[in-house]
This record gives structure tokens, sequence and C-alpha cells, in this order.
């Protein structure tokens, strides 16, 4: 009877060894799961960090390229108004210049004959 008993326990143990052994394996198993979880999460957290790094890279090259055309902009601005001015100039130079001829011709010819008619 006291062996009947004992091996009553001892198959009791057992079994509950073995379903304790069951349950710890289960939990290694999820745990290495999540492991692997785990470093895929942080390689695309990684990935998610290097393209937000990359687009404030790139946000921050496209307005510097927006500030040198508008830089460039005012120059072309600016040298287009210079080159307007001195063609307007020049223009304005030739016709006064023009002006005074006409009017030089036209005092050399009143005296002309006036002398004639002397």
């Amino acid at each position: 009877q006291l062996e009947e008993k004992l091996s009553r326990i001892i198959s009791q143990y057992k079994a509950e060894e073995q379903k304790q052994r069951s349950e710890i394996l289960e939990i290694v198993n999820k745990t290495t799961k999540e492991q692997e979880e785990k470093a895929n999460l942080e390689k695309q957290l990684a990935l998610q960090d290097l393209d937000d790094s990359k687009a404030k890279y790139e946000q921050a090259l496209i307005q510097s390229v927006i500030d040198l055309e508008s830089k460039a902009d005012s120059i072309l601005f600016i040298a287009a108004a210079q080159l307007q001015k001195l063609y307007r100039g020049k223009r304005d130079r030739a016709a006064v210049k023009k002006l005074k001829k006409k009017s030089k011709k036209g005092k050399k010819l009143k005296g002309k004959k006036s002398k004639t008619n002397k």
C-alpha cells in the first residue's frame, strides 16, 4: 500500500514535471519569437528614422535650391533693369545728338542765306 501510494505520488510528480517542462518550452518558444519580432521592429524603426532623416535632408536641399533660384531671379531682374537703363540712355543720347546736328544745320543754313542776301 505504501509502495502504491508512493508510486502514485511519483507518477503525479512526473506528470506535473512533464507539464511544467512543456510550459517552459512553450514560454521559451514564445520568447524567441518575440525577440525575433523585436529585432524586426527595431530594424524597421531604424529604416524609418533613416527615411525621416533623408526626408529632412532632401527638404533642406529643396529649400536651398529655392533660395538660390530666388537670388538668381533677383540678380537677373537687376541685370535686366541695368541693361534697359543703359539701352535707353544710349538711345536718348543718340536722339539728342541727332537733334543737335539738325539744329546746327538749321543755323548754318540760315547764316549762309543771310550772307548771300547781302
